[in-house]
C-alpha cells in the first residue's frame, strides 16, 4: 500500500486538500460527539464518575490512534485511575483505525461520508 500510495501522495494531496481537511474534521466531530454522550450517560452513577471520565479520555485518545494524547491522559489521571484510561484506549483504537480506513476508502461524495459518520457515532456510543 505505501509503494501505491507513495508516488501519487503529494499530487493527491495537493488536489484534495479540502476534502482531505474537510473529512479529518468531521471524524474529530464524531468521536467527540461520542465522548459527550459517554460523559452525559456517566453521569448518571456519580460513585464512579471519576473512572467513567478517566475512561473517556482514553476512548478519545484511542479513537483518534493518538499515542501523544494517550500519554497525556495517563499523565494528567489519577493513579488508580490509570488503567481505566488504558483500557478505554485499547477499545476505541480498533474502532478508530477501522474507522479512518473505512472514512477513507469510502467514496468522495459528501452523503455517503455524512452516512459513514453517523454510523461510526454510533458504533462508538
Amino acid at each position: 500500500m505505501d509503494f501505491i500510495s507513495g508516488l501519487t501522495f503529494f499530487s493527491n494531496l495537493k488536489k484534495d486538500f479540502k476534502s482531505y481537511i474537510i473529512s479529518g474534521l468531521f471524524v474529530v466531530f464524531a468521536y467527540t460527539l461520542s465522548c459527550i454522550n459517554c460523559f452525559y450517560i456517566g453521569k448518571k452513577s456519580p460513585k464512579y464518575i471519576e473512572e467513567f471520565n478517566a475512561m473517556i479520555v482514553g476512548i478519545f485518545s484511542g479513537a483518534l490512534t493518538s499515542t501523544p494524547a494517550f500519554s497525556a491522559a495517563k499523565a494528567t489521571a489519577d493513579s488508580k485511575y490509570e488503567s481505566a484510561v488504558t483500557v478505554g484506549h485499547g477499545i476505541a483504537y480498533l474502532f478508530g483505525v477501522i474507522g479512518i480506513l473505512l472514512f477513507s476508502n469510502s467514496s468522495k461524495s459528501l452523503s455517503n461520508k455524512f452516512f459513514l459518520i453517523l454510523f461510526l457515532y454510533f458504533l462508538n456510543v
